[in-house]
């Protein structure tokens, strides 16, 4: 599409078009001068705009004539065939994917019905964020092929899987045994001109030079995180009556709520005679089991401190529970792990509990430094005297 009929169809006009408009409204204003108000009236305005109106859709209809509206520059139409093929029509053999970005590498890999991060020790993943990306990638169709040599990496971000900087994702398919099913490079996601405006992804297939603009929003998640559940735990602070936090020499501060039940106070911890800590110094260590979060995940096997090296912090339910998470201090952070257990006699509270724990006993969690700062707070950190 020429770049004149882009600017028809967003309602922008060439020269030859505004110098045809100025002459009309030039006319209408000679017309208003010679005092034919009757003309210039409501009714005149309108036949005049339909006028002008009727000249450009006829102008771009004269354009458009004889010209493919949905054309590309650089670019040939596809005959709309699967990107991967192998993806499209049998899903159920992969088993691996790959998803290369920025020199970074992410592994999903499925076992039996499970996938599982096999970049953070096999951490589990969603089943359905991982099908929903397979979905959209298998319904992926050649919709427009490049014709440009060389083609114009850059300028739909194929810029390179390896590229730190980079925005190309790399994916490569596998099954079972390792034999790939099929590899695609995507980069950005263009509007395809026309009146449908269709989304494109761009994409080169395998070891195909060429780009590929396929029908779909492939957008892909190279982060580790965000296909995962990253939640640790979640306890509003309103079920917390209290928090006790233990040094590994020992000292120990417990918070719990005031009189009134809304406040919050140092129970056991200051030195005689310290002024009571602020609410707003206690509330971040109370209230940080209320949606706790990891930044990564490892295996809980891959640590093996001495209990004399560990913090230690313990909240205490309304409804008896009790939640535990040893803190493990590491060059590259605090790393914890979380156990429940239910001081209630009612089965659903301990069948609650043997879930927790099902879930986090085999991992360990890197907390984000300001929630491990505050979990490892002294007497001098609460009250700013040392």
């Amino acid at each position: 599409m020429s770049a004149v009929v882009k600017r028809v169809l967003l309602g922008q006009s060439g020269p030859s078009m505004k110098t045809d408009a100025i002459r009309s409204t030039g006319a209408i204003e000679a017309k208003r001068r010679d005092g034919n108000n009757n003309w210039f009236g409501p009714w005149g305005l309108l036949i005049a705009c339909a006028v002008i109106v009727a000249g450009v859709v006829g102008t771009a209809g004269w354009m458009l004539s004889g010209q493919d509206a949905g054309s590309i520059a650089g670019f040939a139409r596809a005959d709309g065939s699967p990107i991967i093929p192998a993806v499209h029509s049998s899903p159920e053999r992969i088993q691996i994917v790959k998803i290369e970005n920025q020199g970074n590498t992410l592994t999903l890999r499925r076992d039996g019905g499970q996938w599982h991060l096999a970049s953070s020790s096999g951490y589990p993943v969603p089943a359905q964020r991982v099908e929903s990306m397979l979905k959209r990638l298998g319904e992926l169709r050649a919709a427009y092929v490049s014709e440009d040599s060389p083609p114009r990496y850059n300028a739909y971000g194929l810029d390179g899987a390896d590229n730190p900087a980079g925005h190309a994702a790399r994916i490569t398919i596998e099954d079972g045994t390792g034999e790939p099913v099929g590899t695609v490079t995507a980069g950005t996601v263009v509007t395809a001109p026309g009146a449908a405006q269709r989304e494109l992804t761009a994409t080169m297939r395998g070891s195909d030079s060429r780009i590929w603009l396929a029908e779909g929003n492939l957008k892909v998640v190279s982060d580790p995180l965000q296909w995962t559940e990253n939640q640790v735990a979640d306890v509003p602070k309103e079920r917390v009556l209290s928090l006790t936090t233990m040094a590994p020499d020992g000292h120990r501060l417990k918070i719990e709520r005031d009189d009134t039940g809304n406040g919050l106070r140092v129970a056991e911890g200051l030195p005689p005679g310290a002024d009571q800590a602020s609410d707003w110094v206690l509330d971040p260590m109370f209230s940080a089991l209320d949606d706790l979060r990891f930044a990564d995940v490892q295996r809980a096997s891959a640590f093996d401190p001495s209990p004399a090296d560990l913090w230690r912090a313990s909240w205490r339910t309304r409804d008896g529970m009790t939640y535990d998470l040893a803190l493990i201090r590491e060059d590259m952070g605090t790393w914890a792990q979380i156990r429940a257990t239910s001081g209630s006699d009612d089965p659903g509270a301990q069948a609650a509990a043997e879930q927790f724990n099902a879930r986090h006993r085999d991992w360990a969690y890197l907390l984000n430094e300001p929630v491990a700062k505050h979990l490892m707070a002294q007497p001098e950190d609460l009250t700013g005297k040392r």
